[in-house]
């Protein structure tokens, strides 16, 4: 039996042996309805607002930004009117922020040093004279690190 065919089967018989369930699908489709028609509403508008919770004849809207949340707020009456008209009987809209959770991992953001052509240069000519042996190893893991080669050293005797 394929996934999707089982979870069809499993829908059908929540819908026909429990009452608890069958009423959350109501609910879960009366939703998507309620946000087809706000969609319709805001089609063409930047306004994109998420249905939340319906209780009591007032709806609950998420919005993802601030910004959004305040010219939301000043198309609520245009909206309750619509929703009104196309027969949902609400009281009222509350707007909320939707807020994210932290993400649980972060990629570590490595810096890539650019050092251009006359830079490299000078710096390849500095290594080369200095003497001190901790600037020498600090100099010459950076030319590793950004793969060049260091010129043999003149020796001295």
């Amino acid at each position: 039996m394929t996934p999707k065919l089982s979870c069809l089967l499993a829908n059908d018989w929540l819908k026909r042996n429990s009452t608890s369930a069958g009423q959350l699908f109501e609910q879960v489709e009366q939703l998507k309805k309620l946000q087809n028609d706000i969609n319709a509403w805001s089609s063409g508008s930047p306004l994109k607002m998420h249905v939340g919770v319906l209780r009591e004849k007032r709806l609950k809207l998420f919005v993802d930004h601030p910004a959004i949340l305040a010219r939301a707020r000043q198309q609520l009456p245009s909206l309750l009117s619509r929703l009104n008209e196309r027969g949902w009987g609400l009281y009222g809209i509350d707007l909320k922020l939707r807020s994210y959770p932290e993400p649980l991992s972060r990629k570590s953001h490595t810096k890539q040093g650019r050092f251009s052509v006359a830079a490299k240069k000078a710096f390849l000519k500095l290594s080369q004279e200095l003497h001190h042996p901790e600037l020498q190893s600090a100099t010459a893991s950076l030319c590793q690190r950004n793969d060049w080669n260091l010129p043999a050293k003149p020796k001295t005797n």
